[in-house]
């Protein structure tokens, strides 16, 4: 059974998601970029052919999850 445009939106974003999660918080891709940058066009097509996008969706929203805090950091300087 062939899946609607609405599922696969769904499917894509979940995938992109997980993708995007590899590579900017794990820093551990699991596809190359040519891959991201297919399925992302799909998504991206299938979006505006329905006019259904998804909250979280790769092509509304940033790859870093937002945070509450940052952790404190020292910063040492050299003088020369």
């Amino acid at each position: 059974m062939q899946k609607t445009p609405i599922e696969k939106i769904r499917e894509l974003t979940t995938r992109l998601n997980q993708r995007r999660h590899e590579y900017y918080n794990l820093n551990a891709p699991t596809v190359p970029d040519a891959v991201y940058d297919r399925l992302y066009d799909e998504l991206e097509r299938l979006e505006s052919m329905t006019g259904c996008r998804m909250s979280n969706s790769p092509t509304q929203t940033v790859g870093y999850e937002s945070v509450d805090r940052l952790e404190k950091t020292s910063h040492f300087i050299t003088l020369f």
